[in-house]
């Protein structure tokens, strides 16, 4: 199973033991990327307004089982689906658990991610069938339903945050090495936005450019379009 599709797994396990084993899955991955990398590069940012791969492994030890909960209060809710789940971008919480920790021990980071995931995969094996239908409302997302939580808030960003991670180690490679070449201003299509993103490609670049426009400017689709308006002003450095 991906971590873009619906967690009902082939073998004929119901949804909650699929997505328990999918986030499992892609958390082994992100310590697997992380693992072998040299450690000062994994806690150097590659650019400004950028996370180092500490900060985003940091930052799934609390957004995992944050949304785990939510999504097994709402599949325990007896209401009519119109009630309010989660927090968004700007959570004070969110924020804190990135800055606390941005220091940490590897080890311990990796360590702790295992116990949360451990504790998060049996939360989500307890959903019962009938819960991952249940639906409630979120501050941006709009109304989504206990499977769409877990895909989108938790596997799909689990994946997202490890190509994030293992791209930064690669760029603060390329930096020390003086080989980054590529640079987009923000501010040129987001008036009053001056963070700069730099990468050693123009596919680098945009990735990082669409966490920055979900992060900072609560952007969460990117047509087509608008990656092509981000590419055109990317520049050599």
């Amino acid at each position: 199973m991906s971590a873009a599709t619906d967690p009902t797994s082939p073998d004929g396990a119901g949804p909650g033991e699929a997505a328990a084993r999918e986030v499992e899955r892609l958390a082994r991955r992100l310590l697997e990327c992380l693992g072998p990398a040299p450690a000062d590069r994994r806690y150097e940012a590659p650019a400004a307004e950028s996370w180092s791969a500490i900060e985003a492994l940091a930052h799934a030890v609390e957004f995992v089982p944050y949304w785990a909960a939510q999504a097994a209060a709402v599949a325990a809710r007896s209401d009519t689906g119109d009630q309010p789940f989660g927090r968004t971008h700007d959570d004070p919480a969110r924020i804190a658990a990135v800055r606390e920790h941005a220091n940490d021990r590897y080890e311990a980071l990796a360590g702790r991610l295992d116990e949360v995931v451990s504790s998060s995969a049996t939360t989500l094996g307890a959903i019962p069938r009938a819960g991952w239908t249940r639906t409630a409302v979120h501050a941006r997302r709009g109304s989504m339903s206990v499977e769409q939580i877990v895909r989108q808030f938790i596997l799909d960003h689990l994946d997202e945050h490890t190509a994030q991670a293992t791209a930064a180690v690669k760029r603060v490679s390329t930096i020390q090495e003086g080989t980054i070449t590529k640079v987009f201003h923000c501010g040129e299509l987001k008036q009053g936005c001056t963070t700069v993103i730099r990468g050693a490609t123009n596919d680098d670049v945009v990735a990082q450019a669409k966490r920055h426009a979900e992060a900072e400017h609560g952007h969460t689709e990117h047509p087509a379009d608008k990656v092509a308006q981000v590419v055109a002003r990317i520049r050599d450095e």
